[in-house]
């Protein structure tokens, strides 16, 4: 049995593109500029003008976009500490920082409209902004951390092969993600990161994924991130 699955461990890890060490040699520097994230907005419909409050929604989907963005570019107490000029230099001018966007889902409940957008936020744009207004370190962006996620209570192959996708092709940050480790229900990455083990953990947790989430784990150690996958849907197939 333990031969079969370290037969079927390795075949996985072939199947997710990665080998089983760390990648030789310098690392990449991503060049995406673009973060393509998918956020709800609401309104309250005033006077039955269910136009207006369609628009309203979009508005607010749009600017929860940006505060996802933002929380992969910036600690979560750097955003809240400087709320009122991020405030007036970006959630204000949230046309400017979202270069395209698409309606998933709208409709009305009640006197409420709602509506689910994928929006395509500019991260260059966003690192422009921050850069004026002095929130970026720049020796906080060329810092690699390198330390392991360890995801546990895996049961859903496409599940993991998502998250690996996610961290290697849209995380900001994320430098370089290998496989390092394969058992039954385990699994565990070598991560490269440009910032802290908090800021990966934090981006990772907000994330949200079909058919599953991940939560927290019990484990905290300097260089580990632990994490639990619990799945949302059924799995098929």
């Amino acid at each position: 049995m333990a031969r079969r699955w370290v037969h079927r461990g390795t075949v996985l890890s072939l199947l997710l593109g990665v080998s089983l060490a760390f990648p030789s040699g310098i690392l990449p520097q991503s060049s995406r500029k673009n973060l393509t994230l998918t956020s709800s907005g609401s309104t309250l419909i005033l006077e039955g003008d269910t136009a207006r409050a369609r628009e309203m929604a979009i508005a607010n989907g749009k600017r929860q976009a940006l505060e996802s963005a933002l929380l992969q570019l910036l600690p979560e107490g750097s955003v809240q500490n400087n709320y009122d000029r991020i405030n007036q230099r970006i959630y204000h001018q949230y046309e400017g920082f979202i270069d395209t966007y698409r309606i998933v889902s709208e409709g009305s409940k009640g006197n409420i409209y709602e509506v689910t957008i994928e929006s395509e936020v500019s991260v260059e744009k966003l690192r422009d902004t921050l850069g004026a207004l002095g929130l970026l370190k720049e020796a906080a962006r060329g810092q690699v951390a390198r330390f392991q996620l360890v995801v546990s209570q895996v049961s859903c192959f496409p599940c993991i092969k998502a998250l690996k996708d996610y961290i290697e092709n849209e995380m900001e940050g994320a430098r370089a993600v290998s496989v390092h480790s394969i058992s039954p229900g385990r699994f565990s990455f070598n991560i490269f990161f440009n910032g802290n083990r908090e800021d990966f953990q934090r981006a990772l947790l907000a994330k949200r994924f079909e058919g599953f989430r991940l939560d927290p784990g019990g484990t905290e150690k300097e260089n580990l991130v632990d994490v639990l996958m619990v799945l949302t849907a059924a799995e098929h197939g």
